[in-house]
């Protein structure tokens, strides 16, 4: 789920965007893990510039900086033992590419493609014997919106 608010100048946008994905994890270290998610909060700010395709349709592209939290949650070791553990802020980098579809000059479609990757981020489990994992997070995403101009 994402959130954005931004400005429009002719060919391009800045915008602050809050995001929050959600992905499953079934491997660890090539060994199957039967439950466990992981948490990605992230908060950024991108620039876009925006090509006219017609009147209605347009491509564009993107890139933005900004930081990222990793929340791991019930992730089962090979030993059955639930881990959950938060990381600390950390940098967080993102570039997009997609195609906007204007229905009125105030509501535009929106679709693309993201990938988002992280600085390596520490989280020190609560419940695992207070040790500390750490690792960077690459996102590649698809992503479908409604953009509302005011």
């Amino acid at each position: 789920m994402s959130a954005f608010l931004g400005w429009q100048e002719d060919a391009g946008r800045i915008a602050f965007e809050a995001n929050k994905f959600n992905a499953d994890v079934n491997t660890v270290l090539g060994l199957n893990v039967p439950t466990g998610n992981l948490d990605i909060d992230s908060y950024t700010i991108n620039g876009y510039l925006d090509f006219p395709i017609s009147s209605r349709l347009e491509v564009y592209g993107g890139l933005g900086l900004g930081v990222a939290r990793v929340q791991i949650n019930s992730l089962d070791d090979t030993f059955g033992n639930a881990i959950q553990a938060t990381s600390d802020f950390g940098m967080a980098y993102q570039a997009k590419v997609g195609t906007t579809f204007a229905f009125t000059q105030r509501a535009e479609l929106f679709g693309g493609y993201r990938f988002m990757g992280t600085e390596s981020l520490t989280t020190a489990s609560d419940n695992y014997l207070n040790q500390t994992f750490s690792d960077q997070v690459y996102l590649h995403s698809l992503e479908m919106g409604l953009r509302l101009k005011f």
